[in-house]
């Protein structure tokens, strides 16, 4: 870059007007230095431009620089030199090297008689504009002078940290042999940085600890201040002039405090000074805290890192004097290296600050210091590697003598818990299962002494149930090298089948693969989860039966009113008909259908178990006897009934029309299962069951047996048959026949057993628990077809449907009774409360709103004990049973009644002896 022509103009008139120097300095030399030819001038501000330097420089007014190198200190001023130089003979092309390369900006003006050539360069400036060479450890400005030509060098440098001044004027081959020079020593700097990762990475794989870490640490700084210092990673990056202002102290400020962690390695500070620890960790904090502030102010930031330098490497030194009070050799060499390092460091700082002699000795000396430091620093570290390998090695045979005793005391402990585990645990040949060792717990589980089993494979022995579990299991093994929780089953020796777990891993032993299995048995928790599953198939019957006989009993209650007031209307239309009225088929068809749907009804109630019963003793095989015409007729022509009670026996618990359903379904069903024809067999037994269980509650009962020689249940049904509206009559049958066989059983305190395969028929069990009094006489009535029994006493009937009521108090009327009827519990309380007591006996509806006619029936009976009682019912037993239990004397109607049936109990309970109501 060119300067103005009133500049040039000017710098002309002085060159010819100026005194020339004393000693210009002549052109071609090899390398001459640039100091003690030069003036020099501070710009405080830098400020001056060359037309004002070079007035001062004609004036005389520039210092003599006298000294090749010169340091400035800490400022952020501009530094000027001056010197004239002369072309040699021959002409020469030149070369102005500044070898401090760390400088902001370098600016270089050659002036000429008719011309100034400008020189741009440093971090400062952007690297497309520079003409100075950045050339790692120095700035290159070429130029060229004709033989005789004399010139002007005006050379200026900015820093903003420490102002360090040496320039040389070369010639271009001393530049070459330069050139070639810092190629090998860059080459050497970058063998140096390979070393040094070398041995950190070296370093950390021999120990593997904290303090190799911090060596690492030592050496990777190191080599950062090395790459910054020479100004070969500025090379690298020329356009970060920041960083790499501030990059050699911060390197040299983290590679002391890296050291200084790194050397409480060789002092046992804790022990000697309690407090040092403490101390060094604060130094560096403090250490830490400095590199920062180059970053933030650079002239400030000199000062302070330097400062800090100085203050950790004094530091260091006394670190050092506490390791001599060690007395190791590893110590020694620390100590030897922190003093080369300290001591070159300090001279390097008072060199740096101005306050000392800025050598090449002094300046560069301090970088070999830094490496033969180096050198030492790694010495003590390969000492204290060998001492701490020796520990190591003691500490590895203590543990081996440790991990010796702890092996025998786990395989003492393998030992106990292999032959006392209550598991069967064995080691066999993977190969072909040969037993090479078996514990105690596989004796006890299968019977099986060591001596049966040992040398001989479990399928030799048959303990294998399915030989192919074995073949799964091995494969299993092969294919993951382990097995876990594979169910199996095993004979005992004593034939016994065992359901277990077995869990097995491949150990190799001597080379040869071997199986060291465990086996847990199970077999008492397979049958209690089938125990399980079977209690939860029976919740869920039981829950379907509990909803369904909720809805059956809900309602029957209104649907037999209803039936009671139709079939009882038609019963007395017929009893008022003569025998040859054409009235009398329609009404009796009236009473068949009312009759069918009460069936259905008494069915829904019966399989539901909340129908109302009445057990009494029984004589079960005359009941059998007695019902064998009846079935016959039942069963058609085509199928042979065969009945063979187990002859006389005592009487069963059971309500006599309850058990003649039962005998009525199961034949039924028995000729469905015989579409052909065929054989149906009726028995009775006795039955003791012992311990109970499976829905057997142990006891003695009396059972009726069903036998037919049809195709028999198909094992995918026969879990079914008892489920209400299961059918496999494809439409032609409700579900509900086997459904209120086992409701009958079952509200008896009885149970149901079926026995059947495909092919060979199917036989019912149905047992009721024996009664502890002899059997009571079967009275079989039947509708008269003459007059009802009747009576002059005076009921009180008490019924909530006005039909029903109705139709009662009609019928008992004609019975000849004087009626005192009442809509409800509560009506029918104030009716005999009014009349002092004056009637015979109570009918009252079992459930009706208020009071209810249980109820209703102890609040009279309290009055007036010994009250004949009539309860009708359409709804379930639990009502009955609702408060602790039927109360003693009651009868029970079932609703819808026949008239003769309700005449016959009332006459029954009317014609009982028993005190006048009132006495």
């Amino acid at each position: 870059m060119n300067v103005t022509p009133g500049l040039r103009l000017a710098a002309w008139l002085l060159l010819v007007t100026a005194p020339a120097l004393a000693h210009p300095l002549e052109a071609g030399a090899a390398d001459q230095p640039l100091g003690p030819q030069a003036g020099f001038l501070l710009d405080p501000g830098g400020a001056l431009g060359v037309d004002q330097v070079l007035a001062q420089v004609r004036s005389g007014a520039l210092a003599r620089f006298d000294e090749p190198i010169r340091s400035f200190g800490p400022t952020s001023a501009a530094l000027w030199l001056h010197v004239e130089v002369v072309g040699g003979a021959g002409g020469a092309d030149l070369a102005l090297t500044w070898d401090r390369p760390l400088v902001d900006e370098l600016d270089v003006w050659v002036v000429r008689a008719f011309a100034t050539e400008h020189l741009r360069g440093g971090l400062a400036v952007p690297s497309s504009e520079r003409t100075i060479l950045h050339q790692g450890p120095y700035h290159l400005a070429p130029f060229r002078l004709a033989p005789g030509e004399r010139a002007d060098l005006l050379v200026r440098a900015r820093s903003s940290r420490i102002l360090l001044a040496e320039a040389h004027l070369r010639s271009a081959s001393t530049v070459q042999r330069r050139d070639m020079w810092l190629g090998g020593y860059l080459g050497f700097i970058g063998g140096i940085v390979a070393l040094v990762v070398f041995l950190a990475a070296w370093s950390w794989w021999s120990l593997r600890d904290r303090w190799s870490l911090r060596l690492t640490a030592v050496l990777a700084t190191f080599a950062g201040y090395l790459g910054s210092e020479t100004g070969l990673l500025a090379t690298l990056w020329p356009d970060q002039p920041r960083l790499w202002a501030a990059a050699p102290s911060v390197a040299a400020l983290g590679c002391a405090v890296f050291g200084l962690a790194y050397s409480r390695a060789f002092v046992a500070a804790d022990a000697r000074v309690p407090r040092l620890d403490r101390l060094v960790v604060w130094v560096q904090r403090l250490g830490a805290a400095a590199m920062l502030v180059p970053l933030i102010h650079p002239a400030t930031g000199a000062v302070v890192a330097i400062l800090a330098v100085a203050v950790t490497f004094s530091f260091m030194m006394l670190l050092g004097v506490l390791v001599v009070r060690t007395g190791n050799r590893p110590a020694r060499f620390f100590l030897a290296s922190a003093s080369i390092m300290s001591g070159f460091g300090l001279f390097y700082l008072l060199a740096l600050l101005g306050l000392g002699p800025a050598t090449g000795l002094t300046l560069g000396g301090f970088q070999v210091a830094m490496w033969v430091g180096g050198v030492v620093l790694l010495l003590s570290h390969f000492d204290r590697v060998d001492v701490e390998r020796g520990v190591a090695q003691a500490r590895l045979e203590a543990q081996v003598a440790e991990r010796t005793t702890s092996l025998r005391e786990a395989e003492e402990r393998f030992r106990l818990a292999f032959t006392t585990s209550p598991d069967s645990i064995n080691f066999t040949l993977l190969a072909d299962g040969t037993y090479v060792a078996v514990n105690q717990g596989f004796t006890r589980m299968t019977g099986w002494t060591e001596a049966d089993v040992i040398g001989r494979s479990a399928v030799d022995l048959g303990i294998w149930v399915d030989p192919a579990e074995r073949a799964v299991l091995v494969a299993g093994l092969q294919a993951a090298g382990r097995v876990e929780n594979q169910e199996c089953r095993f004979r005992c020796k004593d034939g016994r089948q065992l359901v277990s777990l077995l869990s097995a891993q491949v150990l190799p032993v001597g080379g040869v693969p071997h199986i060291l299995s465990v086996t847990r048995d199970v077999t008492a928790w397979k049958q209690a989860e089938a125990d399980r599953d079977r209690l939860a198939d029976e919740l869920r019957q039981a829950q379907k039966l509990e909803a369904i006989g909720r809805l059956a009993g809900g309602v029957a209650h209104d649907f037999n009113n209803l039936l009671t007031a139709v079939s009882t209307n038609a019963s007395l239309s017929l009893l008022d008909l003569p025998p040859d009225d054409r009235c009398r088929d329609a009404f009796q068809e009236i009473l068949e259908a009312s009759g069918r749907a009460t069936a259905l009804t008494r069915q829904l109630l019966a399989f539901s178990r909340r129908q109302v019963i009445a057990p009494r003793p029984t004589d079960l095989v005359g009941l059998v006897q007695g019902l064998a015409g009846m079935l016959r007729r039942l069963l058609g022509e085509d199928v042979t009934l065969e009945v063979a009670p187990a002859g006389p026996a005592p009487a069963v618990l059971a309500d006599p029309g309850q058990v003649e359903q039962v005998l009525v379904n199961l034949a039924i069903n028995a000729r469905d299962a015989l579409p052909r024809g065929g054989r149906i067999v009726v028995s009775t037994e006795q039955v003791e069951v012992a311990g109970g269980g499976e829905g057997r509650p142990a006891g003695r009962y009396g059972a009726v047996l069903v036998r037919d020689d049809g195709p028999g249940i198909d094992p995918e049904v026969l879990p079914h048959i008892f489920e209400p509206f299961f059918t496999t009559k494809h439409g032609k049958g409700t579900g509900l026949g086997l459904a209120t066989v086992y409701g009958i059983a079952t509200q008896h305190g009885g149970f149901v057993e079926v026995d059947s395969a495909s092919g060979r028929g199917a036989t019912f069990r149905v047992a009721f628990p024996l009664a502890a009094a002899p059997a009571e006489p079967l009275a079989i009535t039947t509708a008269s077809q003459g007059a009802l029994p009747g009576g002059r006493e005076t009921i009180l009937l008490a019924e909530d449907e006005p039909a029903v009521r109705h139709v009662a108090r009609a019928l008992l009327e004609r019975l000849g009774y004087r009626v005192l009827a009442a809509a409800d519990g509560l009506e029918a309380e104030v009716l005999a409360v009014g009349c002092g007591g004056a009637f015979d006996l109570l009918l009252s509806d079992v459930v009706m709103p208020g009071l209810d006619g249980r109820a209703l029936a102890e609040r009279l009976r309290t009055r007036w004990p010994g009250l004949p009682v009539v309860l009708m019912s359409g709804y379930t037993q639990d009502v009955l049973e609702r408060g602790g239990g039927p109360v003693e004397g009651f009868l029970l109607v079932d609703k819808p009644f026949e008239p003769w049936r309700l005449a016959e109990v009332l006459r029954r309970a009317l014609d009982k002896p028993r005190p006048r109501p009132g006495q």
